[in-house]
């Protein structure tokens, strides 16, 4: 039989088996060396079949064969082992001083090969033909030649990756390692046992099948165990390689698993810092939110606002107000970087319409210093919104509604204060100036309506604080934060007076609507025209009516707004007296009330209930709030003789109708709530001498002038006492043991004021 002596590293570098899944990687190898060395391994199953037959019949050569004959191999080996004696050894040719040498080599070549064999069973195809020979190695000649060809080496390095096998390919491969890399390390470890079988093959059948006698005679083939031996060597590196990568990989993984788990937790660490973040932005915004809500002030829980006042104004005509738009002084204010403006002028020349309108809702002149201001407002009111307090709230309500970055200035007293901020002039006045002058707080205008109906101290005392922050010849200003501040008012000393320390620095500070009357008189001129425009096409007037009626009415002299708007509410009221032709209106307009005055002495001439009048005029007056319908219909109604809250029975609406039946336009309901028509209106009442010696009024004045601040408290103060006295001091009587009726937290917190205020004017029930 031929011998094939072409290793297989020189053909082909690697086969893998196709056969029967589950064999062992060196079943596999010793597959594909018989692919690719047929006459080789042929040779060297027939060698080993002639062993096993020496203990076993051969059996075929499928899978389970395969299996079977493992055992037999082991068998084999197992035997040989035992068997082996160096006494039994050919020592024909031995030096007796090599015999103690070789003994020693073939004894631990046996030794090694046991536990070889059972670290690695599955390598019994190799073991079982180096036992083979293992009789042969006694000889020193076989023994030098087969060390030197590299034996040794190739048998050492058999057990060693044999029993490194289940270390790396079970338990050295990580979770990052692909199943195709696991593979591709399988197909190096079948590679690698391939030459180390084919090796071993060729040793065994070397020395078996020649003998000491023909060994020489191979001296040609010499040179196969040098490329085997390289091959190996080489295949080894390449396996070493392979593992360092694989290492390299595990380690890479290792540190992306440790990275990645610090990434997680980083993730992790960002999310809650994240969700925190949050939740303190949720919390300051709600508390922005609640301290926002501490500057809006209503009462009863009803809407009655900073909005809902501005609203009670009327709305201007088309070309009025420019008496103010055009004046020079106007717009220095408008040009400037900031500053104050005091707008005065008598009373009803329309200071409030022109707050309301043009300031506020319709135009305001859009310059450098006013684009994208902040507009805020507050109208003063006498007896209900006429507090210092009030107009702080307004406007920072609305400053941070519309800039509500600047709300922090407020947070730090709201922490302090709480609601109660809302009761501080002095918390609230510094929480303007720090949020007017912060960085960013943009432009701002504040526009404080008729500051003459303010408390006169708190008038005062806001006056002076105004002075302190336009006191400084240089602009208000930090960044781009700017303030401007408006105000209208009645020509009152005092307040006129607190002006002139800014006249100097500001010399525009102040519009004196009483200097300028005629400009003034030429718009309420546009007035009588546009509301007889009105009056004509509701009441269907011909032409020329119409004409004789405006041409009556642009004759009258001393006109103010208020004087137009009773005048045309007397025309309606009286227009189906007035006959509808030029000399019917020529008679009416000698019935027309001149000024004011007398048109608030007609209106309460016509009263039909003038005692009911008086009265309700009184509790008006003396109210420390505007009372709404229903504590009016108690505190009127209210009487000596009455015995039980029963006798209280009129419906409020019914008492509504009455009231208004006797007091006429001189009063307004507005928002459940009895006011004033007019500030003037209040004037008109009260005695310019409040003592009780008499009023001063002219002689044809049944009105004007009548009344008494101390007979109007004393009147407030009966009607508290009575319906304190008829709920015998117990809540729970009032509106049948349900809420309480707002007049007894009214009677309860405001009568012994009333009393102070009523003097000496005596009251029954109260010592």
């Amino acid at each position: 039989m031929p011998f094939d002596h072409n290793p297989s590293s020189v053909q082909v570098r690697n086969v893998v088996s196709e056969d029967t899944p589950g064999l062992s990687l060196w079943d596999r190898a010793y597959n594909a060396l018989q692919k690719n060395h047929p006459n080789l391994v042929q040779e060297y199953d027939i060698l080993l079949e002639t062993e096993l037959k020496k203990h076993h019949s051969a059996t075929t050569r499928d899978a389970q064969f395969i299996l079977s004959r493992r055992s037999q191999l082991d068998e084999m080996i197992e035997m040989s082992l035992h068997g082996f004696d160096t006494k039994n050894a050919n020592q024909e040719f031995i030096p007796r001083e090599r015999i103690a040498e070789v003994a020693k080599l073939a004894s631990t070549v046996k030794d090694f090969i046991e536990q070889a064999v059972k670290g690695s069973p599955e390598a019994s195809i190799a073991w079982a033909g180096v036992c083979i020979i293992l009789p042969l190695l006694t000889n020193p000649i076989i023994a030098d030649e087969a060390n030197k060809d590299g034996f040794a080496y190739v048998t050492s390095r058999m057990s060693f990756w044999t029993a490194m096998e289940p270390q790396i390919l079970q338990h050295g491969i990580g979770s990052s390692i692909s199943p195709a890399l696991v593979a591709e390390l399988e197909n190096h470890f079948v590679d690698l046992y391939r030459y180390m079988l084919e090796f071993q093959i060729r040793t065994v059948l070397r020395f078996h099948r020649h003998g000491l006698k023909r060994y020489f005679d191979d001296i040609w083939s010499a040179g196969i165990w040098t490329e085997l031996t390289e091959a190996i060597t080489k295949q080894e590196s390449v396996f070493n390689q392979d593992l360092q990568n694989i290492h390299n990989i595990n380690t890479t993984a290792n540190e992306s698993r440790v990275i990645a788990g610090q990434t997680k937790s980083l993730m992790v660490l960002q999310s809650r810092i994240q969700r925190v973040a949050e939740d303190i932005h949720k919390l300051v915004i709600e508390k922005e939110k609640e301290c926002l809500q501490a500057f809006r002030l209503t009462e009863h829980g009803k809407d009655v606002t900073y909005e809902w006042y501005k609203s009670r104004v009327e709305n201007r005509v088309k070309d009025t107000c420019t008496w103010v738009l055009q004046h020079q002084n106007f717009q220095t204010w408008l040009a400037a970087e900031s500053g104050p403006l005091l707008i005065s002028a008598d009373p009803g020349c329309g200071k409030s319409v022109l707050s309301k309108s043009v300031l506020v809702d319709d135009f305001f002149p859009e310059t450098p210093t006013t684009n994208s201001a902040a507009i805020c407002y507050f109208f003063f009111k006498d007896s209900d919104q006429n507090s210092v307090r009030q107009a702080l709230c307004a406007v920072l309500h609305q400053l941070f509604s519309q800039r509500r970055h600047l709300v922090k200035h407020a947070l730090e007293q709201y922490e302090k204060d709480g609601r109660g901020i809302a009761n501080s002039t002095d918390s609230l006045w510094k929480v303007l100036e720090q949020a007017v002058h912060d960085e960013d707080a943009g432009p701002i205008i504040l526009v404080l309506d008729a500051l003459d109906k303010c408390i006169e101290i708190e008038c005062h005392d806001l006056m002076r604080r105004i002075n302190r922050l336009f006191r400084s010849n240089q602009p208000f200003s930090s960044g781009t934060g700017l303030l401007k501040i408006l105000l209208t008012s009645r020509p009152y000393n005092h307040i006129v007076d607190e002006f002139h320390a800014l006249t100097n620095c500001l010399p525009y500070v102040r519009i004196p609507g009483e200097a300028s009357s005629d400009l003034i008189s030429q718009e309420i001129n546009q007035v009588i025209k546009f509301r007889v425009e009105q009056l004509a096409s509701k009441q269907s007037l011909r032409p020329n009516v119409k004409e004789a009626l405006q041409g009556q009415l642009l004759a009258i002299q001393h006109r103010t707004y208020l004087w137009v708007y009773l005048v045309f509410d007397y025309l309606e009221l009286e227009q189906a007296n007035i006959k509808k032709t030029p000399k019917g209106i020529a008679d009416a307009m000698k019935q027309l009330p001149k000024n004011v005055n007398e048109a608030y002495e007609r209106i309460l001439i016509r009263s039909r209930d003038q005692g009911m009048a008086r009265k309700a005029l009184y509790i008006i007056l003396a109210a420390y709030r505007p009372l709404t319908v229903a504590e009016m219909n108690i505190a009127v109604n209210a009487d000596s003789t009455m015995e039980s809250l029963e006798d209280m029975d009129e419906d409020d609406g019914d008492f509504e109708k009455r009231l208004r039946n006797s007091c006429g336009l001189f009063i307004a309901v507005h928002n459940d709530k009895v006011y004033f028509l007019h500030q003037t209106a209040r004037e008109y009442l009260l005695s310019a001498n409040q003592s009780n010696d008499g009023p001063e009024r002219s002689v044809q004045s049944i009105w004007e002038h009548s009344f008494y601040i101390s007979q109007a408290h004393h009147e407030l103060l009966q009607s508290c006492v009575i319906y304190m006295r008829l709920t015998n001091g117990d809540p729970c009587l009032v509106n049948g043991g349900e809420n309480r009726d707002p007049f007894w937290d009214y009677s309860t917190l405001h009568w012994y004021r009333h009393l102070e205020d009523a003097g000496d004017l005596p009251c029954d029930g109260v010592v």
